[in-house]
């Protein structure tokens, strides 16, 4: 019995079994083989589970790459962005509204809003907003531009 199950046989595993048990084939296996077939089972779900867990995590990211994609539906307010402190120590605000790492917000450029993220290192007075390339938003490609002062950004429409 492997001790390690590729995706492929993972699933083969669990096929084999369902249709030894749909065609009546598990009715009278012996204590031992029945403890066999736990184990090898057992190894096949723990295979399935961590791929499942990565493509859940897959399926999250690629959500939000399409949540920040994009366009708003309605029109933003624009605010500014500021350093300026809390009970966490030093952060930015967007208008009134504290921002961290990550947050989706809208950047006012020339072509109107585009969709990004916020990013701080929080060791520079600046943030950075990260957007996907507009030549082709769907590569993956990212650019980031600093977060200079009088730039306007947007929080998402509820």
């Amino acid at each position: 019995m492997p001790t390690y199950y590729s995706t492929e046989d993972a699933l083969d595993t669990a096929y084999a079994y369902h249709r030894r048990e749909r065609d009546g084939d598990l009715q009278d296996v012996s204590p031992e083989e029945a403890q066999r077939i736990v184990r090898e089972l057992a190894l096949a779900a723990g295979r399935m589970a961590e791929v499942l867990d990565r493509k859940a995590a897959e399926v999250e990211r690629l959500e939000a790459r399409v949540r920040g994609l994009s366009w708003p539906a309605q029109p933003l307010v624009a605010e500014r962005m500021w350093l300026g402190a809390d009970g966490g120590g030093r952060r930015h605000f967007l208008g009134t509204k504290p921002v961290s790492a990550g947050t989706g917000l809208f950047l006012l450029t020339s072509q109107g809003w585009m969709p990004g993220r916020y990013e701080w290192d929080w060791q520079d007075e600046q943030g950075v907003f990260y957007f996907a390339c507009p030549a082709d938003r769907s590569s993956g490609v990212e650019v980031s531009v600093p977060i200079l002062e009088g730039m306007s950004l947007a929080w998402p429409a509820d």
